[in-house]
């Protein structure tokens, strides 16, 4: 029933407050395509397991030059500009609908420049869909700047669930 009504069920509390965090943030995706970038191997290769086993589709990504394919793996060098250059090419194709973008700062502190990198790119592609995990950033819900909010989520499998159950309603 709750399908045919359009109603998103949850597990837990917790995932009723994470869906409910992406709803408030941003929009609902237009489709089920995904991208999956971040600094850190082993969490991209988790983050797009988790995209796939929550229906979403993993964007096929146009081979040639750095970073291609999908999840990226900006390395643990990246640097904000690594970040801002990945997100601006993925954006750019109209088969993304959501980009979950994953951070582990080297000393495991917040980092002003890719928190504006994320803000900055959710405020130039409004119809997509952001959401962050980031290591460093416990006790903070969200990254927010001039209306522009994009939440964070502990871990890759909660976004990944979030953005499903959010593009399964779009379907509906």
């Amino acid at each position: 029933m709750f399908r045919q009504t359009g109603v998103i069920g949850v597990d837990t509390l917790e995932q009723l407050f994470d869906n409910g965090r992406l709803i408030a943030d941003q929009p609902v995706p237009a489709g089920d395509g995904v991208v999956v970038l971040g600094n850190s191997d082993g969490a991209v290769t988790l983050a797009a397991d988790a995209c796939l086993a929550a229906g979403l589709q993993l964007v096929p990504l146009a081979p040639g030059g750095p970073n291609h394919g999908n999840p990226i793996d900006l390395t643990y060098q990246a640097d904000a500009a690594a970040y801002r250059a990945a997100i601006e090419r993925v954006s750019a194709d109209p088969r993304v609908h959501a980009v979950m973008v994953i951070h582990t700062p080297p000393h495991l502190e917040l980092d002003d420049d890719f928190v504006e990198v994320v803000l900055d790119s959710a405020a130039a592609s409004p119809e997509l869909t952001f959401a962050v995990t980031m290591l460093g950033a416990a006790g903070r819900g969200r990254l927010e700047r001039d209306g522009v909010a994009v939440p964070i989520f502990r871990f890759p499998e909660d976004a990944a669930r979030a953005i499903g159950r959010l593009s399964d309603y779009r379907a509906w």
